[in-house]
């Protein structure tokens, strides 16, 4: 089973070290794109400016199974697309569609491939994540709308397209498009340190969502740290549920 897994990034200084020590150890290929869309970019420029760059290049002289490219697009489905035309070459049987910030437990290799052979083509795989608030400890469990992972295997590869939203692809068929079956599973997680990032990425997230959706983000910034917003505060603290530091990936506890 050849897994290729493409990553969109963009000022992940915060966790994309063991978001690629996770990725490279799991799957057969890493494809990592950087750059901002075009609401980003005219706020924050179009190469991160924290560091992101230059650590990635530096993972590439441990990594011989990841590769770097660089991309401004008009928005985060043309970031998607320019991905998996890179990711296509590697000519996958599974691809992930993924995020700089999101990890993968080493103790969970084996049971994705296990999960992810249950299903055919032109299905996809949602796993269920811990979304990370303020630290590494508290979470809501969460889910997209779309996927990560989708089967791609037998398939032509040029009829496979990202969209029409961020997280999803579809199959075209001449003048029609397949969209790909979506499972939830949680036989693994992905670890999603969303919103433990720090103050100025979270705003910088604010201001191009905003953006993007022609809608204010519904989350805020508060004491530097980001909130659920449309809650009450104390109760939705309350709500959180904690996870023991030492189940987290090592990766991770090595952040801590």
């Amino acid at each position: 089973m050849n897994i290729v897994a493409g990553l969109q990034v963009f000022e992940e200084i915060d966790f994309i070290e063991p978001c690629l020590h996770s990725c490279c150890n799991t799957f057969d290929q890493v494809v990592v794109v950087e750059g901002s869309w075009n609401n980003t970019r005219k706020i924050a420029g179009e190469r991160s400016r924290d560091g992101t760059i230059e650590k990635i290049q530096d993972l590439q002289k441990t990594y011989d199974n990841l590769e770097l490219f660089f991309f401004n697009g008009d928005n985060q489905i043309s970031h998607r697309e320019f991905i998996w035309e890179k990711c296509k070459t590697y000519k996958p049987h599974w691809y992930l569609q993924g995020d700089g910030d999101e990890i993968f437990h080493e103790k969970d290799k084996q049971t994705i491939k296990e999960t992810l052979s249950q299903y055919h083509a032109l299905e996809a795989v949602a796993p269920e994540h811990y979304l990370f608030w303020h630290d590494l400890e508290h979470y809501e469990s969460w889910n997209t709308a779309g996927a990560r992972f989708f089967n791609v295997d037998g398939i032509s590869l040029d009829q496979v397209h990202a969209g029409p939203q961020c997280n999803s692809m579809y199959y075209n068929i001449g003048i029609t498009n397949a969209g790909f079956r979506r499972h939830t599973t949680n036989n693994f997680y992905i670890y999603h340190p969303s919103y433990v990032k720090n103050s100025k990425r979270q705003k910088l997230k604010i201001d191009h969502r905003s953006a993007d959706d022609n809608n204010k983000f519904p989350h805020f910034v508060k004491n530097d740290k980001m909130y659920r917003g449309g809650k009450d505060i104390k109760n939705w603290l309350s709500s959180l549920q904690t996870l023991d530091i030492s189940k987290l990936p090592r990766y991770l506890i090595e952040e801590l």
